[in-house]
């Protein structure tokens, strides 16, 4: 028997030495030993760097920050654990599973024709998207790269894939953010533009109200004219709002006639009724009511949209004092709660977790930005909002506004005494049609007008004013003029020449940051566009009967 066993030897630098003893018998039929002493080191030396070279390799391979896939005949062979991890798939479940098993039905044949197309081994195919269905059904979006490999002399294909969801996601919030931004110029543009027209035809109507007794059909016609361009003015409101957001600008009212107004005009032409269920004294709250009204608006759409054939919404109003037990992360304090429930086809548990992301939605017509948008309004207010749904039982939103301590702003829409002023109002504004109504009001109530198309004719005429010793009562300045020194540097301006100037703003851009925030600019008040002859009259009545 042929013995082969390995040495080493010490008196030869550790050098190790492969021994075979073969027995064999003599002439005369003795049994020797013939012993061959072979030099292994330099074998050795090889399979060492063998054994490191493939820990390395598998080291770099289980480590890569890529899915590795060997396939064969399309069916799997190896896999690391980063495709294990991005496939949600244990290495056991794959090998031997169809690679077509992982891809999404669309793109099957793209990753067929890509793979058909690998001639040889120095053929490769690289950074084509395919989408991919994870274990838990979860579609992802991977970056794929492939080439031809021989693996132990059978032609293989090497796949090395990137999961690319979360950026491909990004990529795409990113162009939807670039296009809302396109959106809120072109918005504000327009909204500028038909707030001026708006001014003009409520400014008009209102003064024409103030020619005629209420009890004359005529005074009815236009009453409902004037409500027709209030509701105008609120779309185009929400247009800004939905485009951009914005600061709001609050004023004291009643939750109940903000609210059931805004869903009395929701319904309209729906087949959807309300029931309502309001509290007593209802504690006022100090609000936006444009931006409220926004998020009024897109509850009830969703509601009767969950309805196609018809039903009832139930609107709930109540005073809400909560603690730190209420389960409710909102500051202990007085608020107002405000349910919409809808008995509609509902929302998934999964669809529930997503409703307020930006862009999400399960319409086939919409953008996912209605209930993202109503988050931040509410939010916005220090309020909070939240949706419980379950499907085919219905959809219940609610939210919380604080409460206000301060008393309601007085509605002075049908009030019909005059303030009759005397002095004069220097008027800065680029439409022709705002500079003729605005004209007209400052005429009725009592006042001489002068007129400036921008901040330069304006700072001019004040300066002759003051050089005359008769300076300007009041100066209205809009904010925006297209071309021209606008509003706020116009201030600046006439705040070096007058430190005492009493003026006023004006904006269609309801969500401009400085109406807001008029005093920091050294404005004594503001008056949103679209504003009628009752608007300008009480703004005016404070800032000068208060100087």
């Amino acid at each position: 028997k042929v013995i082969v066993r390995e040495h080493v030897l010490p008196l030869e630098n550790n050098r190790p030495i492969q021994v075979t003893t073969i027995p064999f018998q003599n002439e005369d039929g003795e049994w020797l030993l013939a012993e061959v002493n072979v030099d292994i080191s330099e074998r050795k030396k090889m399979e060492v760097a063998i054994q490191e070279s493939e820990q390395k390799y598998r080291t770099v391979v289980e480590n890569s920050s890529e899915g590795i896939c060997i396939l064969q005949n399309f069916q799997i062979v190896f896999v690391n654990n980063t495709f294990c991890a991005i496939t949600g798939y244990r290495h056991n479940a794959l090998r031997g599973k169809s690679f077509c098993d992982l891809i999404h039905p669309e793109n099957i044949e793209r990753f067929r024709s890509g793979l058909l197309h690998l001639d040889d081994i120095n053929n490769h195919k690289t950074g084509f998207e395919i989408q991919m269905i994870r274990k838990d059904s979860e579609k992802i979006i991977t970056e794929m790269n492939i080439g031809r490999i021989n693996l132990d002399g059978v032609l293989s294909e090497l796949v090395f894939i990137k999961d690319i969801t979360v950026k491909r996601r990004m990529e795409e919030d990113i162009l939807n953010a670039h296009k809302l931004d396109s959106i809120a110029m072109l918005a504000g543009g327009i909204a500028h533009d038909f707030n001026n027209i708006l001014t003009a035809i409520l400014g008009n109507i209102s003064i024409a109200k103030h020619y005629i007794k209420m009890d004359e059909k005529v005074y009815k016609i236009l009453d409902r004219a004037e409500e027709a361009s209030m509701r105008a003015k609120g779309l185009t409101h929400q247009l800004l709002t939905f485009s951009k957001g914005g600061t709001p600008v609050k004023k004291v009212v009643s939750p109940e006639s903000v609210i059931r107004d805004t869903v009395r005009f929701a319904l309209q032409g729906s087949n959807i009724k309300c029931q309502h269920q309001i509290g007593k004294n209802l504690w006022p709250v100090e609000i936006d009511p444009i931006q409220i009204t926004q998020v009024i608006n897109n509850l009830v759409l969703n509601a009767v949209q969950s309805m196609p054939e018809g039903g009832n919404i139930h609107l709930k109003i109540k005073n809400k004092q909560i603690n730190q037990n209420s389960g409710i992360p909102l500051t202990p304090g007085k608020y107002i709660e405000v349910i919409v429930q809808d008995y509609g086809i509902g929302i998934s548990k999964e669809n529930l977790k997503r409703v307020f992301d930006p862009y999400f939605t399960t319409k086939t017509k919409g953008n996912g930005l209605g209930l993202s948008i109503s988050y931040s309004i509410i939010r916005r207010h220090d309020g909070y909002i939240n949706i419980e749904s379950e499907e085919g039982k219905g959809t219940r939103c609610r939210f919380y506004l604080p409460a206000s301590s301060k008393p309601i702003d007085r509605d002075e829409s049908e009030d019909r005494s005059f303030f009759k002023g005397h002095g004069r109002v220097l008027v800065m504004d680029d439409d022709v049609m705002v500079q003729q109504v605005a004209s007209s009001m400052l005429n009725e109530l009592g006042f001489q007008v002068d007129i400036a198309a921008d901040g330069l004719q304006a700072i001019e005429k004040y300066k002759q004013k003051m050089k005359m010793k008769t300076p300007y009562d009041c100066v209205i300045i809009d904010l925006t003029i297209p071309g021209g020194m606008g509003g706020a540097e116009a201030m600046k301006h006439l705040l070096k020449i007058d430190p005492k100037v009493t003026a006023l703003v004006s904006s269609g851009y309801s969500n401009d940051p400085i109406l807001s925030n008029y005093q920091e600019y050294g404005f004594k008040a503001y008056l949103s566009k679209p504003f009628d002859i009752n608007d300008m009259r009480s703004i005016l009545e404070k800032i000068i009967t208060s100087d």
